[in-house]
């Protein structure tokens, strides 16, 4: 997890970057903002009132940008440091990776622990101590190493050029000037790519190994020296090596016949350069885009999120309205019944309550038996008639 922290500087002061120390590896880039941009895993920045003074300690990997003419001070980085784009002076103080400056002002580096690759510096270039191998191109101004343990490229550079110390080959494809110095002590072997109509004598071991490949080159000797002169040998260049020294042409590519050099890079070029600056536009891209894709998911699921809200407030007054039909309905209905229990209490009357029923007749009494007998008995009706008689009263005391 990273942390960012941005900072406005103020416009017309100059802007001064103390960052010390780094765990990681370091990333410096220049641009054109007025304001200054740290990323790392933590990270912790002091400014100092009323100045663009800042003080900047990271963890971890740090990727710092700051307004393009600031100045840069670096203290001890655990890894690996890029630096581009800085028009300031730059000091870095103990790299224990691997170094690259490109487009950058004057630098001053004390010990880089692996390889370095300084190009397009417009001023001078002072280093200490390169641990492996190191490439120098287009300065502008002078350049100083004191100690370079394994092989050296210096290229284009316009002013005094003096190296102290090459472990193993050295390589130098540059114009020489009559109001220069320059001069190199290489453990091992130097190719010298001079350009046509140079003039420039070369000064070297009188018991070194020369190995001219030009037309227009003099061999000569004087009490001290073996003396390689291009046309009328204004500028000097002094060589102590180790091992065989040979001229060409700037032209001419095959520096390597006959010589066991042991660069592990293209003089022509830089791959590692061209690898890292490829990653940093890959880098900055993928950024962009990254940053892109999340303005446009937090749009997406805004507008999703806004949807959903729109359509459940939707939800909400449709089942109001079912609920309100609902109620609507429920007391039309109950109205209704109510009105129709009113109207038929009044509309048909009640059903009257039957008649009593009849008082059951009296059943047939002696007396009246006795009477029948007494009529038959007397002739007064006959036989047929008495039972009819007594049947009549008998059915109607059923």
């Amino acid at each position: 997890m990273s942390s960012n922290a941005n900072f406005d500087v103020i416009p017309d002061l100059d802007v001064s970057i103390l960052l010390s120390p780094v765990s990681g590896d370091l990333r410096v880039r220049g641009w054109e903002s007025e304001a200054l941009s740290i990323r790392s895993d933590r990270v912790a920045v002091n400014q100092k009132d009323g100045t663009n003074d800042f003080t900047v300690t990271g963890t971890g990997d740090v990727k710092l940008s700051l307004p393009a003419r600031a100045s840069l001070k670096v203290g001890p980085v655990a890894g690996d440091v890029r630096v581009t784009d800085i028009e300031g002076e730059i000091l870095l103080n103990n790299v224990s990776g691997d170094l690259i400056l490109r487009d950058v002002g004057p630098a001053t580096l004390a010990n880089i622990s692996a390889d370095l690759r300084a190009r397009r510096i417009s001023g001078d270039l002072t280093v200490d101590h390169v641990g492996s191998d190191a490439t120098v191109r287009e300065v502008a101004g002078d350049v100083s190493i004191k100690n370079v343990g394994a092989d050296l490229f210096v290229g284009n550079v316009q002013g005094s050029c003096v190296v102290e110390r090459v472990g193993s080959d050295l390589v130098l494809s540059m114009p020489f000037h009559p109001d220069h110095t320059y001069d190199f002590t290489v453990g091992a072997d130097v190719v010298c790519r001079v350009v046509p109509d140079s003039n420039v004598r070369f000064l070297l071991p009188p018991d070194s190994t020369v190995n001219i490949k030009t037309k227009d080159a003099e061999l000569t000797r004087d009490e001290a020296h073996k003396v390689v002169t291009f046309g009328a040998g204004t500028a000097t260049v002094t060589i102590e090596a180790g091992g065989e020294i040979r001229f060409a042409h700037g032209a001419e590519e095959d520096e390597g016949e006959g010589l066991q050099f042991k660069f592990d890079f293209d003089f022509d070029f830089d791959f590692d350069e061209r690898l890292a600056e490829s990653l940093s536009s890959i880098e900055t891209r993928l950024g962009q885009q990254l940053s892109n894709l999340d303005e446009q998911l937090s749009r997406t699921i805004a507008r999703q999120t806004e949807k959903m809200q729109e359509r459940a407030e939707r939800l909400r007054q449709q089942a109001e309205k079912r609920a309100e039909r609902l109620r609507k309905a429920t007391e039309r209905r109950d109205q209704k019944d109510r009105t129709r229990t009113w109207s038929a209490s009044w509309s048909e009357p009640p059903t009257p309550p039957p008649p009593p029923s009849p008082p059951p007749p009296p059943p047939v009494s002696d007396e009246e038996r006795m009477t029948v007998l007494r009529m038959l008995e007397n002739g007064q009706i006959n036989v047929d008639e008495a039972e009819r008689l007594l049947a009549a009263l008998e059915g109607r005391s059923k």
